[in-house]
């Protein structure tokens, strides 16, 4: 008997051994799964703030987007209000153009009568040759107060006359 009680006294030791290793075991996967929490835990906060702060960025690109509609609406319509306005002064200058080259022409538009004004006073072939050239160094057209018609009209003055003083000789 006594080694029956031997016995089941060192499988009682066996069992509690089993069992304290047992225990131990399961205290360590205990702590295994606590940091495993831990650490999931901390990941799923960090998340959550790269979510926030996702969510900061994306709100704060959205602001600054609109903005910049709104700055690019402004210029745009400054843009337009400027292009009608030079549209506006641009007519406003071809008008006054067109109304000062017709009051030049108008202006100086040489009659036969007013041509032989110009020529008025000359009395010979040298005279005329003299005032022809000073007179087509003033209304040449390549000059600021030239014109084409008068410049024309000076050259059939001219020959005309020419053609008398020729003929005189």
């Amino acid at each position: 008997m006594d080694q029956l009680v031997y016995s089941a006294e060192k499988e009682q030791e066996v069992l509690h051994q089993w069992l304290f290793q047992d225990a131990v075991e399961f205290e360590k996967e205990k702590e295994e799964l606590k940091q495993e929490r831990r650490e999931l835990e901390k990941e799923r906060r960090q998340l959550e703030w790269d979510k926030e702060d996702f969510s900061r960025k994306v709100a704060l690109e959205e602001q600054k987007q609109e903005r910049e509609k709104r700055l690019f609406d402004m210029k745009w319509k400054l843009l337009e209000k400027e292009a009608a306005n030079l549209a506006k002064e641009r007519d406003e200058f071809n008008y006054k153009v067109r109304e000062f080259e017709t009051s030049i022409l108008q202006d100086s538009a040489i009659t036969d009568k007013e041509c032989s004004l110009l020529f008025r006073g000359v009395t010979n072939e040298l005279a005329l040759k003299k005032r022809y050239k000073d007179l087509m160094k003033i209304y040449h057209p390549d000059n600021i107060a030239g014109d084409t018609k008068i410049v024309q009209e000076i050259s059939k003055q001219y020959e005309e006359m020419q053609t008398q003083f020729r003929s005189r000789y």
